[in-house]
């Protein structure tokens, strides 16, 4: 390949950024990996000592009102716990929060709400669980477009998107409110829609592998390529506009 083509294919992906904020981003799952860490906070103890956070928007670190996309590891023991089980929430006492619930129904249930906005949820994001992940370590990825007029809420699980939502406008996640991440014992408020409360997992229903990630500013789109498949892309674009100077 000229070192004109790989001037060329760089220049183009050049001009696909444009118009993107210099710090929001709008990334490929594949590209998660590439992204700094806001934050990274402990586990605690499974099922009773709980990972308590301060509050989002008091740390100076987290803005509730941003883009976010949290990630972690975990295993699933138990496909139906005894109970609703929070896997993380931040939020929810003020009627504004973000919550993942392992439901005794054996799924994953995503949402968010914001006063009377509400995405996912109520059916509307949950993941039925298969067989094929019990005992084995899964990376979970949930990610957050914070707009004023219509938001989008993704869930992924291994790298692929298994629910979405889209609808109402989100502009706050957490308000001013805790967060927890596999906690016991109600230490930190854990509400749904019905703004009923749930303990984390047990330790015979789940385990926490990771700490939970926190990608302030990212959110996460399945229409975008995979790294290696975009950059073939622009490289046949690249290929084909060369090819098209020497014929010229």
């Amino acid at each position: 390949m000229t070192k004109s083509t790989i001037t060329l294919a760089i220049y183009l992906a050049a001009l696909l950024s444009l118009g993107q904020s210099a710090k929001a981003v709008t990334i490929g799952i594949g590209d998660l990996g590439s992204q700094t860490v806001t934050r990274s906070n402990g586990t605690g103890s499974i099922g009773s000592g709980a990972y308590n956070d301060n509050a989002i928007d008091g740390d100076n670190i987290i803005s509730s009102n941003a883009d976010i996309t949290l990630a972690f590891e975990m295993t699933i023991i138990d496909l139906t716990p005894s109970a609703n089980r929070s896997l993380f929430e931040f939020g929810g006492g003020n009627g504004t929060g973000f919550t993942l619930l392992h439901r005794a129904a054996g799924d994953f249930s995503l949402q968010v709400e914001q006063g009377s906005n509400q995405l996912g949820g109520n059916g509307v994001l949950n993941y039925a669980l298969p067989n094929s992940v019990l005992n084995q370590q899964i990376t979970v990825v949930a990610s957050l477009d914070t707009d004023a007029v219509s938001s989008t809420l993704n869930l992924f699980v291994d790298g692929e998107l298994v629910g979405t939502a889209v609808g109402d406008p989100i502009t706050d996640w957490a308000g001013t409110n805790n967060g927890g991440y596999f906690f016991g014992n109600n230490a930190v408020l854990a509400a749904n829609f019905s703004q009923q409360n749930f303990n984390g997992p047990t330790g015979g229903e789940a385990s926490a592998d990771s700490d939970l990630r926190f990608y302030e500013d990212v959110f996460i789109d399945p229409s975008i390529p995979e790294p290696t498949t975009a950059s073939l892309g622009l490289l046949a674009v690249a290929g084909l506009a060369m090819r098209r100077r020497r014929t010229a």
